[in-house]
């Protein structure tokens, strides 16, 4: 884009150039061409040919200047100073000496006059400066130079208040002597003039002198840009020696410190760092100025420059001045003290100058984490370990900036550095920066007491400032603190322990408190991993380490940053971004540390050692304190409990619990609780909590006490039981009953007859009509359990009368205590079961749910059914069961109790009743066996030779091969029946002697008045006579013959045709060809019986036609269950196992005594197999499971330990249970998620406390009632398995009512036996004839 200009082009334009009697406009116009694109030698060497016609062209164009136009004046003086300048940046050995310097010196103070504009002064300014070095460098440079330096800032405040805008104006008004050697063509004016003043000069020189703030405004822009042109045209200058560039810098830099910076801070060398000679100067002192105060705007602006020289390596991409003046800088020890007196110094700088203080505390940070090393580290002329101490005095002074109280309207800005200085701290600790050098112990200490000693000084005022940071120091300093001892191990001197100590004691901020809270969370958990080994992580939220972190918003609304800085016109506009970032730095920060702190590791000892400080920094009997404390110290305990090995670290929380007036924080009272029963406390602590508690039971706090006595200790109990029983007294007298009271009365009832008779009170008081159906049904377990107990009949009728009484809930209570005294029936209180179903079933109304009625019917039945057959002549009997039979339909007509009604009557054998066609006949176990066939295995061909009656709700089907037995289906079961001869029935017989009686009496009795029976004589034919017809029965007179019969008549009587005469017995498998009607049965007697039963019994006309698929129907209802049954699945748990894996793991040798007797218990063990006929469960062939059974219910234990098959194959069995029961000898509490399931809607827990006594626990997914057994119940071991059984019957059984369209008391079987039946049609008369009487021909 750029061509390098030619030789020749170069060669005119510089010969134009030199001729001096040329235009002068023209020259410069040339020189320009010339000089332009040509590189840094040539350029040198043009100035070194050529310097005389370059100086004498500058002094062309001034002298042309004076005599121009506005205009014109002003290109000649622009092309004047550019000459100037190229001479002065590639001839600096040229113009440091000599006339040159006259030359130059004159038209300099031209430039400099302040009646010049202000670009034309910008770069005047910019010339001097390149001069002046010039001449440093030469060894000219006067004190009137020094002076005139120091004085090119407007308004600069000098020390003894002289003005720099006079001071200029003496040097440049001063005339030159033209006698010195100067060349004959060049002639300097005697009188110095500006070269170019503006139109409205005058006014703003008048401005300037009557408003401070502009002259503020114009110091503030000029020395942006002089420190600016100190760097950038030292490194302009062309020097043949380039050690010569690095001598200017130096020089700069201390005249820079000479004339500038101390003469804003005077004492700066007498009272600032000398980091060699090991002083790290007096404290600062500094008094509130103004931000318009020119000191103020000088200082920010020389801090800040001094700041960018030293930083110049930390950000990227450095300017070359910078690098150049960096290396000035550190190659001088005396610019080094003031470089870091200056960095203490910006810390006491006004708020305003915040950007300052930030890169301020950034270098600190580099330097502190050893991001860079400064030089003189590197050379060892300074150790480690004293500079690392000056930085972190040098940063933590600003919080003894008077600033920060006296400006609360930039209390943004204050919280803003602290949170870098906060930063810092917690940088420098953290372990993932890794330092090249190690520190010190003493320096680690001293960071450590440093932000101890500000987090103290801010937490102990009552201000906007120490409100909105007081929880950012105290996280800081627990965070820096656990890095520095835990981490890097570094021994922290026990003097610093009670310095921060003294933060929670004098602090008035809660938030000081809360974060200590959080940090102990999390301190604790660090314990957890690094000193027991279990990581605490699991299922830990890590969003929980951002809770714990100071989320206080600092967030400026609309920049106010910018307003604190950029919207003062008295003061330079500061980097709001570097603000807001600075912020948002520190927040991503703070969640970093704390997340990485959660799982951090090192020596277990530290660890429990600071955990053991941090926990005694809070003293939990300061009342201010004491809420926060049993919050933190209650939760400590709840997350060492489950650790086995820190009972140690349990009891040394409760004794600091202790310390807390319990009657003040009853929130306490839990935590206390819980050690009793899991941290086996030390005889003198147990004794201290037990009188705490026996303390709180006598105020008013009681209720709290009571709410923890269900999951105490029996033996604390009993200790306690007293005061409790007294403080139940008070409260229920007071009628302030709850289910909580109800709960612990109940508890104590089982063992004190004195909170039996708080009971029945409770009962017995208005109160009761007001209580939630949870509450009573666990009063009515609690009695529950007495009577079981004791088979005392006497409190079970007093407690069924009471409850008769609530009005709104009668119902459902007595379902429950009938229930839960189920097993009474056992011990001959069947009576009293009975009487009280009677009448409560009776007292159901219309508008009462149908499955409450049907299961107290269904309880009923059961109850009658399992009771003793009583004679069938018993009148008073009889009447009963007419009056049960009522009870099944006196409600609603419209539904049939079919299966209940067949259930009653098919069980307890009373025959016959209305209704039911085949009571007359006789039931027997086993069906006989067929050859070649295997029983209640029949494939669909065998049923071609069944013949299927259906009559009056009962399917009936006989085996032409063994017509003397037959099946009945009913809705209730299937039962296989046998037909015997009159004769044959032995009455003496045990088997039902007096229905035996009856039928051979009712068979009797119809034989002799029934002459149409065809009876069975020895003979081997039965003859037939004339009048064999006219026996048979006549139809109704109204009776119209379909067809016309007596063509049909006429043929028969004329027929002379005879029956052949029947062969014997003996002689059946003897017949001949010839025989075209002989009988093949192999049973004659058989077959003539079960004719005579069907003429007797009238069934022909119910011959049944099945179809090809009936056998499958039939085989469904086969298999539909005629009982209600359950599968409950039983878990041992032995000690130490808490996972899936290991507590399923368990085989049968592992369970220990106490639990197999637990299991012999719950039923007898039986083998799924061919001699099991009962419910399997879904266990496989080979299976040992506890089977228990009755008339109505059948269930099956699937138990842990008897399972075959891997872990998952348990699953399987155990994870489709509704309810689960766990025996669990681990020292944990079973959580129910250990097996996790989407069932187990009901978990019972025994947990064995005593030899002799079991604790229950019973969680529910939705609340169910059911019982005997509640949750907190203790139970003799001796009595828990009938008990356990009958609370996981009854639970499951609740369970099952509990949901939708639930089908019970086994409704589905009475509808599938319905829809059996409705697929079988009736057969034509013929075939019913030929199937019926099973007639076959001979082949």
């Amino acid at each position: 884009m750029f061509r390098k200009p030619k030789a020749s082009d170069i060669t005119n334009s510089l010969q134009r150039f030199a001729d001096a009697q040329r235009d002068s406009s023209s020259r410069a116009k040339h020189f320009k061409i010339a000089f332009e694109g040509l590189p840094i030698s040539e350029k040198r060497q043009i100035i070194e040919d050529y310097h005389f016609e370059a100086i004498h062209l500058v002094d062309s164009l001034v002298l042309h200047q004076e005599n121009s136009s506005d205009i014109q004046a002003a290109s000649d003086a622009e092309s004047a100073l550019w000459t100037l300048e190229q001479i002065l940046c590639y001839g600096p050995e040229i113009v440091g000496k000599g006339w040159q310097w006259n030359a130059i010196s004159t038209i300099i103070k031209r430039c400099l006059l302040p009646q010049n504009g202000s670009s034309l002064k910008r770069v005047a300014v910019r010339l001097f400066i390149m001069w002046y070095q010039i001449l440093a460098v030469n060894n000219n440079v006067t004190p009137e130079l020094d002076k005139v330096f120091q004085s090119l800032l407007p308004y600069f405040p000098l020390k003894n208040g002289e003005n720099t805008e006079q001071i200029l104006m003496s040097y440049c008004e001063r005339p030159i002597d033209n006698s010195n050697n100067l060349p004959p063509n060049i002639v300097l004016s005697r009188k110095i003039t500006p070269l170019f003043v503006p139109a409205n000069m005058s006014e703003i020189q008048q401005l300037l002198q009557s408003n401070t703030k502009e002259r503020a405004k114009q110091l503030q822009t000029w020395i942006d840009k002089f420190l600016e042109y100190i760097c950038r045209e030292t490194q302009k200058i062309e020097w043949g020696d380039q050690s010569k560039r690095f001598d200017c810098a130096k020089f700069l830099l201390d005249r820079m410190i000479n004339l500038y910076i101390l003469e804003v801070y005077p004492d700066l060398e007498t009272n600032g760092v000398d980091i060699f000679g090991g002083w790290e100067g007096e404290p600062n002192t500094t008094d509130i100025l103004d931000t318009a105060d020119p000191i103020v705007i000088v200082r920010y602006w020389l801090i800040r420059w001094i700041l960018n020289i030293a930083s110049a390596k930390t950000v990227s991409n450095p300017s070359p001045s910078l690098l150049l003046f960096r290396s000035a800088l550190f190659s001088n020890p005396r610019a080094i003290n003031i470089m870091l007196s200056l960095l203490k110094e910006s810390m006491c700088l006004p708020l305003a100058c915040s950007t300052v203080t930030l890169r301020c505390m950034t270098l600190v940070k580099h330097w502190l984490t050893q991001k860079e090393i400064p030089p003189f580290l590197e050379t060892g002329s300074v150790s480690l370990q004293s500079f690392s101490l000056l930085l972190i005095h040098i940063f933590s002074s600003f919080f003894n900036s008077p600033y920060i109280y006296a400006s609360p309207e930039k209390i943004n800005t204050t919280i803003t550095i602290s949170n870098f200085a906060i930063q810092i701290f917690r940088d420098m600790a953290n372990s993932s920066n890794i330092l090249p050098r190690p520190l010190p112990k003493n320096v680690w200490n001293e960071l450590i007491k440093q932000l101890t000693n500000i987090s103290v000084n801010v937490c102990k005022f009552n201000d906007s400032f120490s409100h909105s940071t007081s929880s950012a120091f105290t996280q800081a300093l627990l965070v820096v603190t656990t890095f520095i001892y835990c981490i890097r191990e570094i021994d922290i001197d026990d003097i610093i322990f009670d310095d921060i100590w003294v933060l929670f004691k004098t602090t008035v901020w809660s938030g000081t408190l809360d974060q200590w809270a959080k940090f102990v969370e999390i301190l604790t958990k660090n314990v957890i991993l690094n000193v027991f080994g279990i990581d605490p992580s699991h299922g830990y939220n890590g969003d929980d380490s951002d809770k714990s972190t100071s989320k206080r918003s600092y967030t400026r609304s609309d920049r106010s940053e910018k307003s604190d800085t950029g919207s003062n016109p008295d003061f330079p506009r500061s980097e709001a971004d570097d603000i807001d970032d600075c912020q948002n730095t520190f927040d991503s920060s703070n969640n970093r540390e704390m997340q990485s702190l959660v799982r951090s590791t090192g020596n277990p000892e530290k660890w429990l050692k600071l955990w053991i400080r941090i926990i005694n920094m809070v003293d939990p009997s300061k009342a201010a304190f004491s809420q926060v404390a049993v919050q933190v110290l209650s939760q400590i305990i709840q997350m060492l409990i489950p650790i086995n090995c820190a009972n140690i670290l349990i009891h040394h929380v409760a004794q600091r619990l202790l310390m807390v007036d319990i009657k003040a924080q009853p929130h306490a009272i839990p935590s206390l609780c819980s050690v009793l029963v899991t941290s086996s406390p030390p005889p003198l602590l147990r004794a201290h909590i037990l009188i705490k508690l026996e303390d709180c039971l006598t105020t008013d706090i009681a209720p709290i006490v009571l709410e923890q006595v269900p999951s105490m200790k029996l033996e604390d109990i009993f200790i306690l039981h007293k005061p409790i029983i007294e403080s139940l007294q008070i409260i229920i007298k007071n009628g302030e009953i709850s289910s909580k009271i109800v709960r612990v009365t109940s508890l104590l009832s089982l063992e004190q007859t004195d909170a039996e008779k708080l009971l029945l009170t409770i009962l017995t008081q208005q109160h009761y009509m007001e209580m939630d159906l949870s509450t009573l049904a666990l009063l009515v377990n609690a009695l529950s359990i007495l009577i079981l107990e004791r088979g005392d009949i006497t409190l079970g009728k007093n407690l069924y009368q009471i409850l008769l009484k609530n009005q709104s809930l009668s119902i459902q209570l007595t379902y429950l205590l009938i229930r839960n005294l189920d097993e009474l029936k056992k011990r001959g209180k069947r009576n009293f079961l009975r009487q009280s179903l009677e009448q409560i079933i009776n007292m159901l109304k219309i508008k009462d749910e149908n499955i409450i009625r049907n299961e107290l019917l269904w309880m009923l039945m059961t109850l009658i059914c399992d009771g003793k057959k009583l004679p069938l002549n018993d009148n008073n009997s009889r009447g009963t069961f007419e009056k049960i039979l009522s009870l099944l339909s006196n409600h609603d007509r419209g539904i049939k109790n079919s299966f209940l009604e067949g259930f009653l009557l098919t069980n307890t054998v009373f025959y016959p009743l209305p209704g039911f066609s085949l009571a007359q006949w006789n039931s027997i176990d086993n069906v006989t066996p067929i050859p070649g066939k295997t029983p209640n295995k029949i494939v669909d061909k065998d049923y071609e030779n069944q013949v299927f009656i259906k009559n009056r709700g009962v399917l009936i089907n006989v085996d032409k091969e063994i017509p003397s037995e037959f099946v009945v289906r009913t809705v209730v079961g299937k039962h296989v029946w046998s037909i015997k001869n009159v004769d044959e029935i032995d009455v003496n017989g045990k088997y039902h002697p007096h229905i035996k009686r009856w039928l051979k009496d009712l068979s009797t009795e119809r034989m002799e008045q029934d002459k149409r029976t065809i009876k069975i004589e020895e003979t081997t034919t039965h003859e037939i006579n004339d009048n064999f017809f006219e026996k048979l029965p006549t139809f109704p007179k109204n009776y119209k013959d379909p067809i016309d019969y007596k063509p049909m008549l006429d043929f028969i009587k004329k027929s002379k045709r005879h029956p052949l005469s029947r062969p014997s017995t003996s002689d059946i498998n003897k017949t001949t060809p010839s025989d075209d009607c002989c009988l093949v049965a192999d049973n004659k007697e058989e077959l003539g019986t079960w004719r005579q039963f069907v003429n007797d019994i009238q069934l022909i006309h119910h011959t049944c036609e099945i179809k090809s698929n009936f056998p499958r129907e039939l085989r469904h209802l086969d298999t539909t269950l005629s009982r209600e049954v359950h599968k409950i699945a039983v878990i041992y748990v032995g000690k130490g196992q808490e996972d899936k894996s290991t507590i399923l793991s368990n085989t049968i040798s592992d369970g220990s005594e106490e639990f197999m007797e637990f299991i012999n218990s719950l039923g007898r063990i039986i083998t799924i197999g061919e001699n099991h006929y009962g419910y399997g469960g879904g266990l496989s062939i080979g299976h040992k499971a506890p089977y228990y059974a009755d008339g109505s219910t059948e269930v099956i234990f699937h138990i842990s330990t008897f399972l075959t098959g891997d872990v998952t194959q348990k699953t399987k069995h155990l994870g489709n249970d509704e309810v689960h029961v766990v025996w669990n000898e681990n020292y944990k509490n079973y959580k129910r998620d250990t097996i996790a399931t989407k069932f187990c809607d009901i978990l019972i827990v025994l947990t064995p406390i005593s030899p002799a006594m079991i604790r229950v626990s019973i969680e529910t997914q939705k609340p169910l009632s059911f019982g005997p057994l509640f949750d907190g119940s203790f139970v003799s071991i001796c009595e828990i398995g009938p008990m356990v059984r009958e609370t996981a019957l009854n639970a499951s059984r609740a369970y099952k009512v509990d949901r939708i369209n639930c089908d019970r008391p086994l409704k589905h079987r009475e509808n599938v036996y319905k829809e059996c039946l409705d697929k079988v049609g009736y057969a034509k008369m013929a075939d019913a004839i030929t199937n019926i009487y099973i007639p076959q021909l001979k082949n």
